[in-house]
């Protein structure tokens, strides 16, 4: 797989799990996507990148914070998606890792109670001048 081919999957991941959670939601966009190298440097052979993105997730008030955890706990739970870390009741801070792709993902929520869903690849080879 390549930066270009997980750039979509990370997106593919996200718009699925938001899928599940309850109420009208909206997504937008933390920060532009980050590809951030797990080896080597841009233009050798061999570099790879990690692609991660994240997104808030508005549109339900911060009372239904905990409904938005578990729907996405549940997703996670219930297909190719593994649990490893579940922080509550302490914080809002869930992540899981895909048993067919290694993709990872996280819902957190910030001091401030809004929350945010976040897709990381595994190590993929950089695109072209990356």
């Amino acid at each position: 797989m390549n930066q270009t081919q997980a750039v979509e999957r990370v997106k593919e991941h996200i718009e699925s799990a938001a899928a599940e959670f309850p109420g009208d939601i909206e997504l937008s966009p933390v920060e532009d996507p980050a590809f951030p190298t797990c080896e080597g440097e841009p233009g050798e052979d061999g570099h790879t990148v990690t692609v991660r993105h994240a997104y808030w997730v508005d549109g339900e008030p911060e009372e239904k914070n905990e409904e938005l955890a578990e729907s996405i706990h549940a997703y996670w739970s219930s297909g190719n998606w593994r649990v490893t870390a579940d922080e509550r009741p302490e914080k809002l801070h869930i992540e899981a890792k895909n048993q067919e792709d290694h993709f990872r993902m996280n819902l957190v929520v910030s001091k401030d109670g809004r929350p945010s869903l976040a897709a990381y690849s595994p190590c993929v080879q950089a695109d072209e001048g990356e």
